[in-house]
């Protein structure tokens, strides 16, 4: 009899531990499904720590979010500490191809020894239009399902020496640099557009003036011809106004 009792022990624990790995091969799954998803969305970097340099409490740390979807992706940043950080922008549309640089900072008061148990959450889902107001994207998360939305944790890392505050100085220079320079490239181009469209409206208009020239000439020449004949007759009066109408169009173009 405890033998047998013995070997119902057994075979009901078998059966439990069995369960137990099932269900957690079953949740370790559906934690790869939701990473994979979220990589179609966004790549975010840094892809798990926001490191805060001591050396420099007030840098601005940025966290770039690219858009390989084929869609655009809305996006909202949390913290655990949202009286201790600046997020700039909280939340978004991610175009298509495009990326967006969310900057931290600490706000007054706090210093970066207190950050190093904090951690931000990122939410992302795809949406249908990238022209959305913060009004529509409020509305958006609140009453987005919890199956649509995808997020993405980093935690908050403190940092000490000069050298990686200065890399981070350096970083922050070369990201302003490079805005200043697309900015610059973008007037760049908008100046060249509106210089094309100008030489285009320029070569229009010389084309209409010299056509207007060729028919007046040609409309002088007649009437000169038909003077020396002495045939101009109703025909004189025709090209007598046709020739007045190309003289007044000619001389209103330039």
């Amino acid at each position: 009899m405890t033998s047998t009792r013995t070997i119902t022990h057994q075979v009901v624990r078998g059966k439990i531990r069995s369960l137990c790995r099932e269900r957690t091969r079953t949740s370790e799954s559906k934690m790869g499904c939701d990473t994979a998803e979220i990589a179609d969305l966004l790549t975010v970097s840094p892809g798990e720590e926001v490191r805060f340099p001591t050396d420099l409490p007030n840098a601005r740390i940025p966290i770039t979010l690219n858009n390989i979807n084929a869609g655009p992706v809305a996006f909202k940043v949390k913290t655990t500490s949202p009286e201790k950080f600046r997020v700039k922008p909280s939340s978004g549309v991610v175009s298509p191809g495009c990326h967006v640089t969310i900057e931290l900072a600490l706000c007054e008061g706090f210093s970066v020894s207190q950050v190093a148990s904090d951690k931000f959450l990122l939410l992302a889902t795809p949406v249908s239009s990238d022209c959305l107001c913060q009004k529509e994207l409020c509305k958006l998360w609140k009453n987005l399902p919890n199956d649509q939305r995808f997020e993405h944790k980093l935690r908050c890392v403190v940092e000490s020496g000069r050298r990686d505050g200065m890399s981070v100085m350096i970083g922050m220079q070369v990201r302003d640099l490079g805005d200043k320079l697309e900015c610059l490239q973008e007037r760049l181009d908008a100046k060249q557009r509106t210089s094309e469209r100008q030489w285009r409206a320029q070569s229009r208009r010389t084309r209409l003036g010299l056509l207007l020239g060729a028919l007046l000439l040609v409309v002088i020449t007649t009437d000169v011809l038909l003077a020396l004949t002495g045939s101009r007759g109703s025909a004189g009066y025709a090209l007598c106004m046709v020739r007045k109408s190309a003289l007044v169009g000619w001389w209103s173009w330039f």
